[in-house]
C-alpha cells in the first residue's frame, strides 16, 4: 500500500498469487494424470477428464493471468482517489457518487474463510465484491479507507449539485 497526497494504492498479494499458482498446477496435474491413465482403458473417461480440464482452464486462466500480470508489473489492485474507486481486480471504476454503501461480508460456504468488501451501487442492487485475500493489506485498514473516502467524496459531490 502506498499513500500519496490524495491517492491510496493497494497492491496484489504475492502470497495469494503463489497459492493460486500452486492450486492451478495441482488441478492441472491431477486432471492430466487422470487423462493419461484412463486413455488405454476407457476413451470416454479420457474425454470426460479432458473436457473438465479445458473447462477449468477456461474459467480460471483469464483471472489468473490478470492477477499474475498485475503482480509482476506492480500495478495496484485498488486505487482510491478523490474522484473514484478504481478496482483493477474486477476491471471497473466507480465514481464515489455511484456508490450507495460499502460493507464487509464474510465469504459464504461451510468452510469458507476470510471476507470481501461489498460495494453496493446506487442505481441497482448490484454488489461488487473486492476479495481481501487478493490484496496485500490489513482488512480493517482497507475497509476503513474505503468508507472514509466514500463518506468524504460522495458528500462533497452531492453538495455541489
Amino acid at each position: 500500500m502506498t499513500k500519496t497526497h490524495l491517492n491510496i494504492e493497494y497492491y496484489f498479494s504475492k502470497k495469494s498469487l503463489t497459492f493460486a499458482t500452486l492450486l492451478l498446477l495441482a488441478f492441472t496435474s491431477i486432471f492430466t494424470t487422470l487423462m493419461v491413465t484412463s486413455y488405454h482403458d476407457n476413451i470416454g473417461l479420457t474425454i470426460f477428464f479432458g473436457s473438465a480440464l479445458i473447462f477449468f482452464l477456461i474459467i480460471s486462466l483469464p483471472r489468473y493471468i490478470n492477477f499474475l500480470y498485475s503482480a509482476i508489473t506492480n500495478r495496484p489492485a485498488v486505487i482510491l482517489n478523490s474522484d473514484a474507486l478504481i478496482d483493477n481486480i474486477n476491471k471497473r471504476t466507480f465514481k464515489w457518487t455511484e456508490i450507495k454503501e460499502i460493507t464487509y461480508r464474510r465469504n459464504k460456504g461451510k468452510n469458507a474463510f476470510g471476507g470481501h468488501s461489498s460495494i453496493i451501487l446506487n442505481d441497482s442492487d448490484t454488489v461488487i465484491q473486492i476479495p481481501h485475500n487478493a490484496i496485500k493489506c490489513k482488512t480493517t485498514e482497507f475497509l476503513n479507507d474505503l468508507i472514509k473516502y466514500h463518506k468524504k467524496y460522495n458528500n462533497k459531490y452531492q453538495a455541489d449539485t
